[in-house]
């Protein structure tokens, strides 16, 4: 997490070798991750990615790997990068406000958003398959099934998401 990076500034704590600014806004982002890949020891990739709009943090569901690339949520997007180079291959803006998480189905054949106001179906090439939207903030809970998705919001509501269509049911 690099929530103080200046792109193209010496001042910062790390330097990467690229950077990449997922949106136009002209202004202070609000999300900006860096990702170093090392052998022996030596960093032989990295890439800073930022972006305005919700804030993303860095956990364990902020990025999965997928074969020989990396998909990392950043802001509303997420975005894969190849291994070890740290090439954007795409971005794909999954959610209007923030990704709260990323997942890869129980088959590893697409994609799951957990997103602040939908959850989104993404294909592994980053087409965006479907997005479902609930009543409030999805904030309180989300798992991945074989045949749905769970998200909870922040009214206790509990929704089932089905992975082929995205219709739901709430509880």
């Amino acid at each position: 997490n690099e929530p103080t990076y200046s792109f193209s500034s010496s001042d910062n704590r790390r330097q990467y070798i690229r950077e990449t600014r997922l949106d136009s806004d002209e202004y202070q982002f609000s999300s900006a991750h860096g990702l170093v890949v090392e052998r022996e020891g030596a960093a032989i990739a990295s890439h800073l990615l930022a972006t305005s709009g919700g804030a993303t943090g860095v956990h364990d569901h902020s990025l999965v790997i997928v074969g020989d690339s990396c998909v990392l949520a950043v802001g509303p997007y997420l975005v894969c990068l190849s291994l070890p180079a740290l090439k954007v291959l795409w971005s794909v803006e999954a959610d209007a406000a923030t990704v709260f998480g990323v997942y890869l189905s129980n088959d590893s054949s697409f994609l799951l958003s957990h997103g602040e106001l939908t959850v989104s179906r993404v294909s592994l090439e980053g087409e965006l398959l479907w997005q479902a939207g609930g009543a409030d903030i999805f904030r309180e809970g989300f798992s991945v099934h074989d045949s749905y998705v769970q998200a909870v919001d922040f009214e206790q509501r509990e929704y089932r998401f089905d992975l082929a269509t995205g219709d739901s049911s709430a509880g």
